[in-house]
């Protein structure tokens, strides 16, 4: 069969990708492609199933579909990789498939060229060359070279010619070499080019390892020979041992002298040979470990006198006792044994070696101290430093030398209880006042020198945390030691010493004159009647990720007056139990709040709660009288005073809402502001105007409050005013005559207007002042970086308050952006929130974050759940109802899945996950669409598709629920899907109203509902989602689920809410085996990460999209 012309690897790179591509290429050359199968599908279409291997071990499945140059030359391959499309395994698939059918092309030159390699390695070796090649081993000064000599035998048989010299440099690789090299002629001539070099004349000096090797290549050819090649070829030889002795010369001098017995010359490769040209033999010579060069520095010993003799004996034993060399004469030595030593460890301090540069005061700066631990061992009163690596040593004794043979394992073990202690060798340490931080690149581990053990200190990554060593050294580690028998000493030299202290806090009401909305913050230790300030001395604490593990006690420097030597000596020892969650309460005002002189901080009334979590961990708090009562009574809100209802309220606050007025109340009287979150329908509005009247019968509502809503929330807002609260004088913004109200805003109470009019009338809100500034349904705001957001903030007003339902709908940044227009600062710049905050709980699904984040808004925001105040509420039951499509939709849906998933792939390849997500949700739209209903795509396929499951379920449904007399929202967030649904119900008699964004007369749509002219309320999710009331209805249908389970709880929030007096069902209707099914498991993510921050630390975070998700919402429908 022919084989079509396929892409090419350039195309596939065009293709692909150059960074996919190599990757690709890699596993390729690797082998890590498992699999390779190849066939043709029923259009012709050359299709691929591999498997590779990944990186991490994984294996990953690939089908790739591949056309030939005729019909575009590329491949579409999917992988069960992250990426999934055309990535590195795709790549390494089709390479290993081009490879092989190249191979097969070409199989028949192939074998035969191998063959005929096979038949020429199997022949024979013929006559061998009248010409051989001799190398002849010739002494030089210092080393051995040799000399190729080209010979052949004497026409007598008995012989060899003199013959000549070739020069090494003539026999180059690159040109034609003699008939009469060997293949073995050929390794050692290009290992003699090696030792050769570039010098010239080349002559090699066997030296070294290759010198060793090229000598035993020679030696094995039998054409081996020392000096000249008439007395026969060297023979390969047993080891001879090297003799080292003194010899006595005529003149009264001593010598020292290498030899073999047999006598031999030396050639001192490495290892070292010998060669005797008496005995024509080339072999090994056992040197007692020495190496070449140290047989080089031998042979050139210097000669001694016989009255040196002594001393240099002495010399050798003492301090190289290592050398396997004998003495020059006989010493008196003594021999310890046996012996169990005791380890010794002294404390003390010596001047720096490098004092560092710099001036104090006009003079030089005393250079610093480094406290160390010198660690010894006693042998029967004679100490020697540590060196665990050392099997004897020998020192000088009252008249003798005193050989001591260690105990190895006794001293490693005591270096190893250092070590583990935390101690790192001195010289690995670069100085400091406690020379503990590690030289950078430095390791004790590699090539350390001998007795690198003896000098150790504490190691640490900075100046705290070597403290902290040494402190637990000195309270804990020595303790031990000396009851395990160790001698410790400590000289005057030591000057290091650790105390305790407490720790305080003052609280400064006089910090900012203007209007004390600021306080100075101070933290200090309290050390012999002396405060110190403390922030300045643990910066470095601070500064540390939240990751850091603390010691069981941190010891921080003192600043106080240098001693003579210079260096701070001084610490202090604290508690990290009580240290460890002070610092985290610091870390969070450290981050965003100015400090002022001696590390004092400038805080406001918002981070009140920040102390009282202070003085719940035992922290003394002086001053501040106002703030600690703030902060103690936002820490017991539950015991806030109860404010008398205004006597102009219509109606009477339940027990929540009265709490609620009490809150509001609280947050006014101390100039703060805050979230009201309660659940749909708990009273938000009535709250609201509570709080609103009981300031003006105060007579403190001297300007007019403004509320902006959305637009469908104005007329709520404005009949709930007329109705509880009529004293207050309500102005509404909105249609277009507004513009000649805009003088009259000061001559009114309550003024109302809605989201999408700001941009138009920002200048004459921005000219107006306002009391209160009130954001209902306030996630409106929660993209920052909108305009309604911007220009909220721009508004005049005493005091800020937000009401939502949903607080944060998909992340934490949503409940910054509210917190950011409430209490600027309070949770800092979004750079750091997202940082500190947002990251260790969405992905990394911290719940002590979630947890103190809780803890740290909850004072400012107040939520309360239906089931937990509305005991009275009838039970609300959510029923899922499932369909499978019918045959042609199925095929229709996993069509498009198919063309979709590929494109998502693609965008996720070329731009990555994070900045795919546009295209990823309008693929998932395309899905969503088809398993409502396939006319919503604008398809010419679709629209070939006239059957739509889940229509049939909802026209099944109503009948029989409206004939038990039920009264149904019946919700899409598609209004092209309520215009499908309404030519059904007309076509069944069955009565409806409609509202959706386009309606224009709102207000009449929904009484026709609540007045009971028709039972079916058709609504559209964005419009009607949000502000009605409709407790008249007792079912609720969601057409289609949508992502955010809090946008789908306050559609079903519409009938479920106060005034409701009879149970509530809310059907999901879904596909099955479809994206909405895998909806409904991002719907609990999303769920759980609202809920870990409403309700302390009960829920993981989890990100928007991950790998994972794209995978489960891309699945085919199983079967």
């Amino acid at each position: 069969m022919s084989t079509p012309s396929r892409p090419s690897p350039a195309e596939i790179c065009e293709q692909v990708g150059d960074a996919y591509f190599q990757r690709g290429l890699g596993y390729f050359r690797q082998g890590r492609v498992l699999q390779c199968q190849d066939g043709v599908d029923l259009h012709g279409v050359l299709m691929l199933h591999g498997q590779v291997q990944g990186s991490g071990g994984k294996v990953y499945e690939q089908y790739i579909a591949v056309s030939d140059r005729g019909q575009g030359g590329r491949i579409t391959g999917t992988c069960s990789c992250p990426i999934g499309f055309n990535c590195k395994h795709v790549v390494a698939v089709y390479l290993t498939w081009l490879n092989r059918t190249n191979t097969e092309t070409s199989s028949t030159r192939a074998a035969e060229s191998w063959l005929a390699r096979v038949a020429a390695a199997g022949a024979q070796p013929g006559t061998p060359a009248a010409d051989r090649l001799l190398y002849v081993l010739r002494p030089l000064p210092k080393a051995v070279t040799v000399d190729l000599r080209l010979v052949r035998p004497l026409r007598s048989g008995t012989g060899l010619s003199k013959g000549r010299v070739i020069p090494l440099a003539n026999l180059d690789p690159d040109y034609r070499r003699g008939d009469y090299l060997q293949p073995t002629d050929e390794e050692i001539i290009d290992l003699l080019r090696t030792l050769a070099g570039r010098s010239w004349p080349m002559v090699p000096r066997l030296i070294g390892s290759i010198g060793h090797l090229v000598l035993t290549r020679m030696l094995e050819t039998g054409r081996c020979y020392w000096e000249q090649h008439h007395d026969g070829a060297l023979r390969p030889a047993a080891a001879r041992q090297l003799l080292i002795r003194w010899r006595e010369h005529a003149d009264a001098t001593i010598a020292l002298e290498l030899a073999t017995e047999p006598a031999a010359a030396l050639i001192l490769t490495d290892p070292p040979m010998f060669v005797d040209a008496g005995r024509q033999a080339l072999g090994p010579l056992s040197t007692s470990g020495l190496k070449a060069a140290q047989l080089s520095e031998l042979l050139h010993a210097p000669r001694l006198r016989r009255a040196q003799a002594e001393a240099v004996s002495r010399l050798l034993l003492r301090e190289f006792p290592g050398l396997p060399l004998p003495t020059p004469t006989d010493v008196p030595l003594t021999e310890i044994t046996n012996c169990k030593p005791v380890p010794c460890l002294t404390l003390t301090s010596e001047p720096a070696a490098s004092p560092p540069p710099g001036t104090r005061g006009g003079t030089p700066a005393a250079p610093p101290r480094v406290h160390l631990l010198i660690l010894e061992f006693d042998y029967a009163g004679q100490r020697l430093l540590a060196e665990p690596g050392a099997a004897r040593a020998v020192i000088e004794g009252n008249d003798r030398l005193l050989r001591i043979h260690r105990d190895q394992a006794s001293e490693q073990a005591a270096c190893d209880r250092l070590l583990a202690a935390g101690c790192i060798p001195a010289a690995a340490a670069a100085t400091t006042p406690l020379a503990a931080t590690p030289h950078p690149g430095t390791s004790a581990s590699v090539n350390p020198p001998p007795g690198h053990l003896a000098r150790l200190v504490p190691g640490g990554a900075d100046l705290i945390e070597q403290a902290s060593r040494w402190s637990d050294l000195l309270r804990n580690l020595l303790p031990e030691l000396a009851a395990a028998g160790w001698h410790i000493e400590m000289t005057p030299a030591f000057r290091l010493r650790f105390d305790q202290a407490d720790l305080a806090a003052t609280i400064d009401e006089e910090a900012d004159a203007g209007g004390n909305d600021w306080f100075g913050l101070r933290f200090d230790l309290e050390l012999d009647g002396q405060r110190l300030p403390l922030l300045p001395i643990i910066a470095p604490l601070l500064e540390r990720g939240l990751d850091r593990t603390l010691p069981p006690v941190v010891s921080v420097p003192v600043p106080v007056a240098d001693t003579a030597e210079g260096g701070p000596y001084r610490f202090v020892d604290l508690p990290a139990e009580r240290l460890q969650p002070f610092l985290e309460t610091l870390r969070e005002l450290f981050d965003h709040l100015p400090r002022g002189r001696d590390g004092q901080l400038r805080l406001s009334r918002f981070d009140a709660p920040a102390l009282d979590d202070l003085a719940a961990r035992g922290i003394a708090l002086q001053g501040g009288e106002r703030l600690r009562d703030l902060a103690q009574r936002l820490r017991t809100l539950e015991q806030l005073p109860a404010v008398t209802p205004p006597a102009g309220l219509s109606v009477a606050l339940r027990p929540y809402q009265q709490r609620g007025l009490d809150w509001l109340q609280f947050l006014r009287d101390f100039d703060l502001a805050g979230v009201l979150a309660d659940d749909m329908g708990l009273g938000k509005t009535v709250q609201t105007l509570a709080h609103l009247l009981t300031e003006h019968e105060a007579g403190r509502l001297t300007e007019p409050a403004l509320v902006i809503a959305p637009t469908s929330l104005v007329g709520n807002w404005r009949r709930e005013a007329e109705r509880f609260a009529p004293a207050l004088r309500v102005l509404v913004l909105h249609g277009s005559d507004r513009h000649q109200h805009f003088a009259r805003i000061p001559d009114h109470d309550l003024v109302l207007t809605t989201y999408p009019l700001l941009p138009r009338d920002q200048d004459h809100l921005r000219a107006a002042r306002f009391s209160f500034l009130i954001l209902d349904e306030a996630q409106t705001i929660k993209n920052p970086l909108a305009q309604a957001a911007r220009i909220v903030r721009e508004l005049q007003a005493r005091h800020r308050l937000c009401l939502t339902g949903t607080p944060m709908e998909n992340h934490l940044g949503e409940l910054w952006a509210l917190f950011d227009f409430l209490l600027p600062g309070f949770l800092g710049d979004a750079t750091r929130f997202k940082r500190h905050w947002r990251n260790p709980i969405e992905q990394l699904g911290d719940r002590e974050r979630s947890a103190r984040l809780a803890r740290r808004v909850a004072p400012f925001l107040l939520r309360r759940r239906k089931q937990d105040v509305l005991t009275e509420l009838p039970p609300k039951t959510e029923i899922i109802r499932s369909t499978a499509l019918g045959e042609r939709q199925g095929a229709l849906y996993e069509g498009i899945r198919l063309s979709m998933e590929q494109r998502v792939r693609a965008t996720i390849a070329a731009q990555g996950l994070a900045r795919s997500s546009i295209s990823i949700l309008d693929a998932l739209l395309k899905l969503r669409q088809v398993c409502c209903d396939p006319r919503l795509l604008d398809l010419p396929r679709a629209r070939q598709v006239q059957e739509s499951a889940k229509l049939e379920l909802l026209l099944d449904l109503l009948p029989e629920q409206l004939e038990e007399g039920r009264r149904i929202l019946l919700f899409s967030q598609f209004t092209s899907m309520l215009r499908l649904i309404e030519p059904e119900l007309d076509a069944r008699g069955i009565a409806y109203s409609k509202l959706t964004g386009r309606t224009r007369k709102r207000e009449e749509a929904i009484e026709r509902f609540r007045g009971g002219s028709v039972d079916l309320f058709l609504i559209s999710l964005k419009a009607g989602g949000l502000g009605l009331n409709l407790t008249e209805a007792d079912t609720v249908i969601l057409y289609d689920p949508w992502w955010n389970p809090a946008v789908e709880a306050q559609a079903a929030d519409r009938a479920y809410r106060i005034g409701q007096d009879k149970p509530v069902f809310v059907y999901k209707l879904l596909t099955e085996q479809t994206v909405e099914e895998r909806i409904l498991a991002l719907q609990e993510k999303k769920r759980a990460l609202a809920e870990g921050i409403y309700r302390e630390g009960s829920g993981d975070g989890a990100p928007a999209f991950t790998a994972e998700d794209i995978e489960e919402l891309f699945a085919p429908i199983a079967g």
